[in-house]
């Protein structure tokens, strides 16, 4: 069924089941009310009126969506969140949450809203509320079965869930809506989906006396970032949450209401947006079915929440702008869209009311360094008076006498004087005066004073006079009561000599001042200061100076030397087509011959541009008008919209060869075998079918442009593949130059391009081809991570280690007995102890029954201290096994960090020591042959970061947890197929050619180890 066919039936039959019932107001009770809409920044948003703003972690994204009308926040599943902070009304008391969300398909647990602890632990009442794994609500059941969508009350170890009534993982949009009633002692739980009551059941939330201090978060359910729960994937839109109880009416009500985005949203300015230009643009993103917009806006929030069609400033306009004007600095403003549908209805949304507040006339300066001429004590310095020194955030200072400047007894000519980064144009200087509570009786406080300021620290001019400072009252409730207005001087000192004072004594003080000034630089740069831009086409941005009439533009890689590119009017400037990972400096000059001085610089700022340009990351692929094969034309084809509801995508008979891209079924593209981000390309090719080919077509890409030198993909194979891999550019065609073998190794490996070798012209390149030649050629890849860098690729070309670091060498190549030799000629024997011969990846090798059997090397310890420093090691081994468990190798006790570890763990390789680990990203349970080595640089504490786990001569590791060094200085025996000196985890499978070295082993080397006889692509960092 169509999905917006689905949607509208069930709004029909929500629609059925409650006509003529009276409507009740959805907004009574509103703890938050979060749209999601926001589209830039750190924070969500409260439009409920209850200031519960949530704080956004992670990274998430802002999209539009069709679906739900406008813009909704996307989570990655990773570290996305809110944090709206404790919400004590939720402890323990009625509540009702709904929210609307869109998830794929998942085993996993999937968080929507949690309240946890403090600790991250689930002791004290906390609930999560969550899918349980395949997208259903359920049964009152624990545990919940995968699926359901469930309320758990972690305090009383239970869990309300649904009964497989409807599919919530279905990545289709719903709303869902969860009741508690705690009315009377009852403790009923309803969980509606798409407002139609779906369970019914009970659940406790008893804190057992303990405070109720836990965050609520949307996307997440574990404040201590670990667990089951873990993070939400998918898309999010209009959270509320009340702390009432809603009535069945009005939980269809506010389904109803949020069913599409049809009031305004994305309002710009941003709600509560500070700061604000006076030259203002009202711009907002219309409802779903919006034709015209009425806009309100004035001075107060009443008048505009209030107003009606006659006070509106615009009435059916089509435009979803409106210039404001010119407005006051200073002033909070509010303003208020009403969407108006077209015929028939002619239905007026109200819309939210939104406030900005335009920026002051003069803003703080921040930078600021105070010198005295004297101090009474080393506590009562100058420095005292500046910044948050006794001010509490009403701007009130204390009356402590340490958290305020005093001059010393007796100093002929008192004075304070400040610093300034650079001149500024300054507006005013606010004053608090000495504040001790002997003030009203003593006088500390400074009366008459001189006020001069400098721009060189030379020359000084005086302030007109005379100038009278405010007595302070001496209690902690006072607010600077005196203002010296500067006149706009230029100054980048000013210094305060003073004349007399409010008591007898020889002595005077200030508690602070708080200097203004003129924007008159360039600020808020974007980029940001240190930023990563997303690509190298760059816009410049800035806040101008309030004077400018024009704005000269310098860019370029040394600070010191920066060029003038260009002059403009406008506060933004696009820089195209800059260079991959590099650092530009930049600075913007305000120019406005009219004034004096005529010219301001600002800061210089840094960004730098991305390592490399992604051409294909394969991340923007979805399971519905978006597949990977709509993109990738291949050989099988599809049949565009026919199969894909409401997506205007044509068919394609395919390319006439034997590839298929993408899976046969949803999710098309692969999420397992990924060598970054969350998907790879799967590419299967038969040419009995014709030559294998899959092509995108690009958008005229500029490949020779922003210093681009290398082409690089990640291939990864399959045991039994065959063929030629190939790539064409444009028509150009490039064969890959590496081993024919490497098609066969089911693990990421790299392929770089030097473009330069390219022909036919990369400065418009439309089209880039993947495709496997050989007339039987057959087989699976999987690409991923397309990419231009801007530097040459390297070649890992193999090199024979030699043996003059091989301190143990056992090659099990005698067949039979007991004894296997240890071939580097340091004797170093081993016993064999119930393993038996077999065929070797070269020569024989020995099998292990994984119960028993292993190879002890009596009066070896393995590679232990050396004059106190860990010394470096490698060791090297091949291994054929089905089985995801198994030691390799290992020395040392089973005393924390006092063995070394060498095994399969979950299917991957893995070393480890205490806390920390390094564990392969690779498979090696597949029955194939593979080389496995263990490379350990040497240093003063050893630690696992510093250890490379290699796999087929390439590196394959991933560190997670500590990094506590090693230590293995263990006097223990090195064991061969079991784990450590009391056994466990023996290995079952085959094991040949084990090699300790007493280095670590150089990337050429351990490729020599792995047999391969080619030099090889080495990824790029």
């Amino acid at each position: 069924m169509c999905k917006k066919l689905a949607l509208l039936t069930s709004l029909v039959l929500v629609l059925g089941m409650t006509a003529g019932l009276a409507t009740a107001d959805i907004t009574e009770g509103l703890v938050g009310h979060w749209l999601l809409t926001d589209g830039t920044g750190n924070v969500a948003l409260d439009s409920s009126g209850a200031g519960n703003d949530g704080t956004i972690d992670g990274n998430p994204t802002w999209v539009s969506d069709p679906e739900r009308g406008g813009t909704v926040m996307v989570f990655d599943g990773v570290d996305d969140r809110i944090n709206f902070g404790p919400l004590y009304t939720l402890q323990n008391n009625s509540w009702s949450f709904s929210l609307w969300f869109k998830t794929p398909p998942s085993d996993d647990r999937i968080p929507l809203v949690g309240k946890n602890d403090a600790s991250g632990g689930f002791n004290t009442g906390e609930f999560d509320i969550e899918i349980t794994g395949n997208g259903t609500w359920g049964n009152i059941i624990t545990p919940e079965p995968a699926g359901n969508l469930a309320v758990n009350a972690h305090s009383q170890g239970g869990a309300v869930t649904n009964q497989d009534v409807i599919s919530l993982d279905d990545d289709t949009w719903h709303l869902g809506t969860v009741v508690h009633d705690d009315s009377a002692g009852a403790t009923d739980i309803t969980f509606y989906i798409d407002g139609v009551v779906q369970v019914t059941g009970s659940q406790t939330f008893n804190n057992n006396g303990q405070a109720d201090v836990g965050d609520v978060y949307l996307g997440f359910a574990n404040a201590s970032g670990s667990g089951a729960e873990g993070y939400f994937t998918g898309r999010m839109s209009d959270l509320r949450l009340y702390d009432r109880v809603l009535t069945p009416e009005e939980v269809v009500q506010v389904f109803e209401a949020s069913l599409t985005q049809e009031a305004a949203g994305n309002a710009s300015p941003a709600d509560e947006a500070a700061h604000v230009l006076r030259h203002v643009t009202l711009s907002w993103s219309a409802g779903k079915f919006a034709q015209t917009h009425n806009v309100y806006f004035g001075s107060s929030y009443a008048e505009v929440d209030d107003a009606g069609i006659d006070a509106a400033l615009s009435q059916n306009q089509t435009a979803t702008s409106y210039e404001a004007g010119i407005l006051d600095f200073g002033q909070s403003y509010y303003w208020r869209v009403d969407e108006v549908n077209g015929a028939p209805d002619r239905t007026v949304f109200k819309g939210d009311v939104w406030s900005f507040t335009v920026e002051p006339y003069s803003i703080p300066v921040e930078t600021v360094v105070a010198t005295a001429s004297s101090a009474h004590a080393a506590d009562m310095g100058p420095e005292n008076t500046l910044g948050a020194v006794g001010l509490n955030e009403l701007d009130q200072h204390s009356t402590e006498s340490t958290e305020m400047w005093l001059s010393g007894m007796g100093d002929p000519t008192p004075s304070i004087q400040y610093e300034f980064d650079k001149a500024y144009k300054l507006h005013e200087m606010w004053v608090w005066n000495s504040n001790q509570v002997i003030e009203s009786f003593v006088g500390i406080g400074a009366k008459d004073v001189v006020i001069e300021t400098s721009v060189d620290g030379v020359e000084w001019i005086a302030l007109a006079g005379p100038i009278q400072l405010a007595q302070a009252p001496g209690q902690a409730t006072y607010t600077a009561n005196t203002t010296i207005d500067f006149g706009n001087v230029m100054a980048k000192y000013v210094r305060i000599t003073v004349q007399s004072g409010y008591g007898m004594l020889p002595q005077y003080g200030l508690s602070g001042v708080r200097f203004f000034y003129i924007p008159t630089f360039a600020r808020e740069p974007m980029p940001a200061e240190q930023a990563v831009t997303e690509g190298v086409d760059v816009t410049l941005t800035w806040r101008a100076g309030r004077e400018a009439a024009s704005h000269e533009v310098y860019l370029g890689t040394a600070p010191q030397d920066l060029p003038l590119i260009a002059t403009t009017t406008d506060s933004s400037y696009a820089a195209m087509q800059l260079d991959y990972g590099t650092t530009y400096h930049w600075q913007i000059v305000e120019v406005n011959e009219a004034e004096d001085p005529s010219t301001y610089a600002s800061p210089i700022w840094s960004f730098s541009t991305p390592p490399y340009g992604a051409v294909e990351d394969f991340e923007q692929y979805d399971d519905d008008c978006n597949r990977i094969f709509f993109a990738w034309k291949d050989g099988l084809g599809h049949n565009g919209g026919e199969d894909v509801d409401d997506c205007d995508k044509p068919p394609f008979n395919g390319n006439g060869g034997g590839s298929i891209v993408g899976h046969a079924s949803s999710p098309f593209a692969e999420k397992s075998i990924v060598h970054s981000g969350t998907q790879s390309m799967p590419f299967e090719y038969d040419n009995a079918f014709g030559v294998s080919e899959a092509t995108l077509s690009l958008a005229g890409q500029d490949w020779s442009a922003s210093g681009a030198q290398t082409l690089s993909l990640m291939f990864y194979g399959a045991p039994g593949n065959t063929g030629q891999l190939y790539l064409k550019i444009n028509n150009s065609k490039v064969l890959y130059d590496g081993e024919a073998t490497s098609l066969g190794f089911a693990q990421w490996q790299a392929w770089n391009i030097d473009l330069s070798t390219v022909g036919g012209g990369l400065t418009n390149v439309t089209s880039l081809t993947i495709g496997v030649a050989g007339a039987s050629a057959s087989g699976m890849l999987y690409l991923d991570d397309i990419r231009l860098y801007p530097r040459a690729g390297r070649l890992i070309a193999p090199a024979d280690p030699g043996g003059a670091a091989l301190v143990g060498a056992w090659n099990f190549d005698e067949g039979s007995g007991t004894i296997a030799t240890d071939s580097s000629g340091n004797g170093h024997n081993g016993t064999i102890v119930g393993a038996l011969w077999d065929t070797g990846q070269q020569g024989s090798a020995l099998s292990f029954d994984g119960a028993s059997a292993y190879v002890n090397i009596d009066g070896f310890k393995g590679i232990n201290a050396v004059g106190g420093v860990q010394q470096a090691f490698t060791v090297s081994n091949w291994i054929k096994t089905e089985y995801a468990e198994g030691e390799m190798v290992t020395w040392g006790t089973n005393t924390g960090g006092q063995r070394l570890t060498w095994r399969i763990n979950a299917s991957t390789l893995r070393t480890e020591h205490g806390s920390g680990n390094l564990r392969g990203n690779t498979p090696v349970d597949n029955g194939e042959w593979h080389h496995v080595a263990l490379v350990a640089n040497e240093g003063a504490a050893l630690r696992v970061p510093q250890t490379v786990i290699c796999l087929n001569g390439l590196p394959d590791g991933t560190f997670s947890g500590s990094d506590t060094p090693y230590n293995l200085t263990a006097d223990v025996d090195v064991r061969i197929g079991m784990g450590g000196p009391t056994g466990g985890r023996y290995f079952t499978g085959l094991i040949d050619e084990v090699k300790i070295f007493s280095v670590a082993l150089s990337p050429e080397e351990i490729l020599w180890l792995a047999g391969r006889t080619t030099p090889l692509h080495a990824p790029f960092d």
